[in-house]
């Protein structure tokens, strides 16, 4: 993943999330498809490289607002069981307001 992407691309997540001094009147959660962020990422794609998404993920973490919770699912952004996880989420936020 080149450097420039993943600085595009942490930027556009945290400022969709409300990033740091901006206010939050709702929850708020990121889900991280820890298996990749697009089908050039995946294994043996062009873009494949753990260490590279890795390094992403904790800098995205470290620069997300603290008041955003980030759950961590083992699929890939592409994969039936990311959108069920990612909908059973939502789904569980909103019974929770």
């Amino acid at each position: 993943m080149t450097q420039w992407f993943a600085q595009g691309l942490i930027r556009a997540i945290i400022s969709a999330g409300g990033g740091t001094g901006t206010h939050i009147s709702t929850q708020i959660m990121r889900t991280l498809p820890m298996g990749g962020w697009s089908e050039a990422d995946r294994e043996g794609g062009p873009l494949y490289d753990p260490q590279s998404a890795r390094v992403f993920l904790e800098r995205l973490e470290r620069d997300l607002d603290p008041r955003i919770e980030v759950r961590k699912v083992e699929y890939h952004i592409n994969e039936q069981d990311f959108a069920r996880e990612a909908a059973r989420l939502m789904d569980q936020m909103l019974r929770e307001t």
